[in-house]
């Protein structure tokens, strides 16, 4: 038992240290961002089918990248970076507005999706 409470610690440990060291890092590079915008090659939008979201990433001109803004932290931080003169480029600007539209997002919250089979596949029972 005592293995497994050892174990467990190590693993929330790490996953804190993790989380703490990626948050960091994200908000180094925005500041350096904000702070000296001469720096940024280039700003762009990156899709996570895990979370089927965009994420903002930055390019600085040393080669470095970074990932800058969560989904939910889009709009805060490119009205940020905007004010600074950087903004994305005009086919990320379009998807974002793609994305953004209320025809894009027309499934409500709670609402499931209906998968259908294609022609000639069959059913699954409990699929």
């Amino acid at each position: 038992m005592l293995e497994l409470l050892t174990g467990f610690v190590a693993l929330a440990a790490f996953l804190a240290i993790s989380y703490f060291r990626g948050r960091s890092k994200k908000e180094s590079a925005l500041a350096t961002a904000l702070s000296s915008p001469s720096e940024v090659a280039r700003l762009y939008l990156r899709h996570s089918p895990e979370m089927n979201a965009h994420w903002l990433h930055v390019q600085f001109r040393n080669g470095r990248k970074r990932v800058i803004a969560a989904p939910w932290e889009l709009d805060d931080i490119l009205a940020r970076l905007e004010a600074k003169g950087l903004r994305l480029d005009e086919a990320d600007r379009n998807l974002l507005a793609t994305v953004e539209s209320p025809e894009a997002s027309a499934r409500r919250p709670g609402e499931t999706r209906r998968h259908t089979a294609a022609p000639g596949t069959p059913l699954r029972a409990g699929a």
